[in-house]
């Protein structure tokens, strides 16, 4: 893991490929020598949730280097394999464990964007740590396990809001599985909402209305509109649908294209209806139409199809391997992996917004892999007989 981390950190380059990428550093930098949560440094903003650039703040105090953040997400990546493995050893033990390593290797896509300035390497590591927590056999210090919680919870929303549909299934798990679990999904949800609600205190301050990020809007209605398709994510004209809002400041813009989309929603339920479910299909694509178009080639699409695919198929085949015997931290993993599926495809979908959660299905895989090679190991052929 280390070996392949610091091949691919040599040919890490010192720029963007993403425009995401340029307004996350920037934030970060203008939130270090200006003092403000700003893409320009000089007006506020709440366009991009402040978990990720936060993160990046200590980075860059270091050295103002886009390679150095880039180096940091891998090694963040080295973390969450790590874990991955940790946590089938846990369900499946050992050679599951080494199993899930070997998964992580031959899925490149998850190396391919640590090596991104985006939140998916960090929220992976900390979605895995939430979970390794969870699977741990002791059951001591309940409230403090708990407030833990609360805080890896809040700071994954903080930068991925969608995490929310994880943390209702978190509570869910924690209500139905132990005499007490209502009070630890109890503790885990306060700490998680008051984390947001100073979030959202802050941007009262600033524009003088309760919002989390406005760039909700915009994500709403690029995933549900009359030229939306299940694959198109950002690729759709925003001012051709909603001219009314283009030329608005940011809070007020946020707020007509939100309202644009919910318009549409109500207005076309059996539209709505049929492009969610499209939308939750291409989930599981192997491919994305891409804005930027360099950064997607026909040899990368087969790379996800051969690396993704067996992944899923060894994930889903494990009820059948295990004849049906599914333990409560199987059905954690996969309602774990369709809550974000569902969440998702209010929006848009794309492979990028799948990648934490497929660290969930290598666990899942790397335990049907075990139980075959249980099932039918492989024999050796036998020694020769020395002549006598």
């Amino acid at each position: 893991m280390i070996i392949t981390a610091v091949c691919y950190a040599l040919t890490l380059k010192g720029n963007f490929t993403y425009t995401d990428e340029a307004e996350y550093f920037a934030i970060a930098s203008n939130l270090l020598h200006h003092h403000g949560y700003s893409l320009d440094g000089v007006h506020p903003t709440a366009y991009r949730p402040p978990g990720y650039p936060a993160a990046l703040v200590p980075i860059l105090a270091i050295h103002q280097s886009v390679r150095l953040a880039k180096a940091i997400n891998l090694i963040l990546w080295i973390g969450a394999a790590l874990l991955t493995a940790h946590i089938a050893a846990v369900l499946y033990g050992s050679t599951a464990a080494s199993v899930a390593l070997l998964l992580v290797l031959l899925y490149p896509v998850s190396l391919y964007t640590a090596g991104t300035l985006y939140p998916q390497a960090l929220t992976s590591f900390l979605f895995l740590v939430s979970i390794s927590v969870q699977f741990r056999r002791t059951t001591h210090s309940l409230l403090k396990e708990a407030f833990l919680q609360g805080l890896i919870f809040s700071f994954l929303i903080v930068s991925v809001p969608l995490y929310a549909a994880n943390l209702a299934v978190f509570m869910a798990f924690q209500t139905f599985q132990e005499t007490k679990g209502i009070r630890k999904a109890i503790v885990t949800c306060l700490v998680a909402v008051l984390v947001i609600e100073l979030w959202s205190l802050r941007n009262y301050s600033v524009f003088g209305q309760f919002v989390f990020a406005s760039n909700s809007g915009i994500n709403l209605l690029l995933g549900n509109s009359p030229l939306t398709g299940p694959n198109s994510g950002t690729n759709v004209d925003a001012d051709a649908i909603a001219p009314e809002a283009a030329g608005l400041p940011e809070i007020q813009r946020d707020l007509a294209l939100k309202k644009h989309a919910v318009e549409w929603i109500k207005g076309h339920p059996l539209e709505f209806a049929s492009l969610f479910v499209k939308k939750l299909v291409n989930w599981f694509n192997y491919r994305n139409q891409l804005r930027t178009r360099g950064e997607s080639t026909r040899f990368r699409d087969l790379v996800m199809a051969f690396s993704y695919y067996p992944l899923l198929a060894l994930a889903l085949i494990l009820p059948f391997v295990k004849r049906g015997r599914i333990s409560k931290p199987e059905y954690y993993l996969y309602f774990s992996y369709g809550a974000a599926a569902l969440a998702y495809a209010f929006f848009f979908t794309r492979i990028r917004f799948r990648v934490p959660f497929d660290y969930l299905l290598i666990i899942l895989a790397s335990g049907s892999a075990g139980f075959l090679m249980h099932r039918y190991p492989v024999r050796s052929a036998p020694a020769e007989v020395p002549d006598r």
